[in-house]
């Protein structure tokens, strides 16, 4: 006897392919690409019958299943606004070992800022002018992800000979722009974030003394 979704929904509240429908659904769409790819037209066309006949399930009993999905994502959006969410969110934070200051939604975990947004339901991860953004919201995920981004900056190896490089060049730049000389001006003061903003044009293939 075929379940139904509402009672599916007694049975647990769970979205997964473990519904019947759903994943013969999606057992019946992996088999369809895999006859493809062997071109074996036999299979294609088993494969279409058993998909014609799982989709007109879901047809039956669609006002329950979107009435399901309806309620898990108001439910998803009612905790990740709850002080549960902010508890759990900051608890695998910690578990990350980075330290961090601040509460939520913004955290400081030097050399990034961590912003929460819940109205666009993303987050955002940035260093400087350099962002990284997910939508992932689950805190167990987002520490990850959050580590993962983290690692990618603070893992790398610090070259001293090539910062060293860049700053005197960007430097003597900066400094025969500012003083408008042919030649450096050694010991006069030059803003750092020119000579950040000379490195960006040289990334970006452009000539900052034009």
């Amino acid at each position: 006897m075929e379940m139904e979704p509402t009672e599916k929904i007694e049975k647990g509240n769970t979205l997964s392919l473990n519904d019947p429908i759903m994943k013969n659904l999606a057992k019946n769409w992996t088999a369809f690409n895999k006859d493809v790819q062997k071109l074996d037209i036999q299979g294609m066309e088993k494969s279409i019958t058993n998909l014609e006949t799982g989709m007109d399930q879901v047809k039956r009993n669609w006002d329950d299943y979107h009435e399901l999905f309806l309620q898990k994502k108001t439910s998803s959006e009612e905790y990740v606004h709850s002080q549960e969410y902010i508890n759990e969110l900051e608890e695998s934070l910690k578990q990350t070992g980075i330290p961090f200051s601040g509460t939520f939604p913004q955290y400081t975990m030097v050399p990034f800022q961590l912003s929460i947004s819940l109205d666009r339901l993303e987050i955002e991860m940035s260093i400087g002018r350099k962002k990284e953004k997910t939508t992932i919201l689950r805190p167990e995920e987002l520490a990850r992800w959050v580590l993962t981004q983290f690692k990618k900056v603070t893992g790398k190896k610090f070259d001293d000979v090539s910062f060293m490089r860049d700053l005197i060049a960007a430097y003597s730049i900066m400094n025969k722009i500012s003083f408008r000389k042919p030649s450096v001006d050694w010991g006069k003061a030059v803003s750092l974030k020119e000579m950040y903003d000379v490195r960006q044009w040289w990334k970006q293939g452009k000539n900052p003394g034009r």
